[in-house]
């Protein structure tokens, strides 16, 4: 299993041991991750996301699509929210990221806005 961490988080390749913690995340910041993230409303039950973390697996063993690792807190082994790597050409390899955070999470330094370059 491929884990990766720093002194704070850890960084976990998607488990359906992790649908609980996952689903409690989601519920709990629904209102404002739905602003930015469709596919919300479809992970709100335990069973959707149980559903949603299948698909995550199966793209992850087969490298496509999505590869999604989930951001656990090493204190406490909280779940704090989740990176996504949208594979765009696996040939370069060039992906998108993308990231949702729980709300309970945010401003504790996990995730800082990089400044604007005008270049």
């Amino acid at each position: 299993m491929i884990i990766m961490e720093n002194n704070h988080i850890r960084l976990l390749p998607p488990a359906l041991e992790l649908v609980p913690r996952v689903s409690e995340a989601i519920q709990e910041s629904e209102r404002a991750l739905a602003q930015f993230l469709p596919w919300v409303k479809y992970a709100l039950t335990e069973e959707d996301c149980r559903e949603n973390m299948r698909e995550a697996i199966a793209n992850f063993e087969g490298f496509r699509s999505e590869l999604r690792f989930f951001i656990v807190d090493k204190r406490d082994e909280r779940l704090l929210g989740a990176i996504g790597l949208m594979i765009r050409d696996k040939s370069v390899p060039f992906f998108e990221l993308g990231y949702w955070l729980r709300g309970s999470a945010l401003g504790r330094g996990h995730m800082t806005p990089q400044p604007e370059h005008n270049d």
